[in-house]
């Protein structure tokens, strides 16, 4: 099962499931990003439903971790201004994840964008993406 079209939402489900589970059985947030990222390594190769995910543990002092696989930048927003969030990369098993820390303040918000959203249609249709059919 790919991760787009049709399968994209059950895919999307199917992952959102195994890391609730696994983070209700007490596992850490890294450790269910490992096995996350080593089931859709998985999936490149084999037909097991592939997803990409951001997964962040806000704190109650607004301090927060966030790990991303495969998707696009967080935006962090205040009152005033929209700031992209630098992450860290690095490989987890084979693949590679983004890794953001950082303190919201109360009046901030985090902007997390699917690329099934912002990126639909880049690299189909045309060589830059979108294209007028008439």
């Amino acid at each position: 099962m790919a991760g787009s079209g049709y399968q994209a939402p059950i895919s999307a489900a199917i992952c959102a499931s195994g890391i609730a589970k696994s983070l209700f059985a007490g596992l850490s947030l890294f450790t269910v990003c490992q096995n996350v990222v080593s089931s859709m390594h998985l999936a490149r190769t084999k037909d097991i439903p592939f997803a990409t995910f951001t997964i962040v543990n806000m704190m109650h002092d607004g301090h927060f971790i966030l790990y991303s696989y495969e998707m696009l930048q967080t935006t962090m927003i205040d009152n005033q201004f929209a700031y992209t969030l630098t992450p860290r990369y690095f490989k987890l098993g084979r693949e590679v994840i983004a890794e953001v820390t950082g303190v919201l303040k109360e009046t901030y918000a985090l902007l997390i964008f699917s690329e099934g959203i912002t990126q639909t249609g880049m690299g189909i249709s045309s060589a830059l993406g979108w294209k007028l059919t008439e």
